[in-house]
């Protein structure tokens, strides 16, 4: 899963021009889950030097030096029990939701194709519920939804994040 995130760049707008380009925040968490089990990074430093590196990917397409450090904050993708039902491991997400959930059934497939991915969707917000419900936090309400993402992007798909 590969998400477009759309800039307007305060240096870029004399030109009239608007940065497109794709967010891999998504796609690199997700094989982050699926390698390390773990939801987000585990500390400040390592959330710090990814961005730095993403920011130097982005430096090679002639891109302002600040795109990172006006999109993202580093702490937003640092562990800790306050993001979504205090879920950090996709063990926790077991404890939570039980060893199978409908995203395995509705996510596994090509989400390519729109049937599937309309499957995937409904099957996401079912769980959103869920979690929302576990949860109790509205504020986390975004937090909760991105971690299904990850987890269906990581741990159910079966193209995983590459189509």
């Amino acid at each position: 899963m590969i998400f477009t995130l759309q800039i307007q760049h305060p240096k870029l707008k004399s030109q009239n021009k608007t940065v497109l380009f794709h967010c891999y925040r998504f796609s690199a968490l997700a094989e982050h889950l699926k390698e390390t089990n773990l939801f987000q990074l585990p500390n400040f430093p390592t959330s710090v030097s990814c961005l730095d590196d993403f920011q130097s990917k982005l430096n090679l397409l002639s891109l302002p030096n600040d795109v990172i450090s006006l999109c993202f904050e580093p702490t937003q993708f640092v562990i800790t029990l306050d993001f979504c039902a205090k879920i950090q491991t996709t063990k926790d997400w077991v404890a939570k939701l039980g060893q199978s959930t409908v995203l395995d059934q509705g996510c596994k497939a090509d989400l390519g194709d729109l049937m599937v991915c309309d499957t995937c969707l409904r099957a996401g917000n079912e769980v959103h519920l869920r979690l929302m419900a576990i949860d109790g936090s509205r504020s986390h309400s975004t937090d909760c939804f991105d971690f299904i993402v990850l987890y269906a992007a990581g741990i159910v798909n079966e193209f995983g994040t590459v189509k």
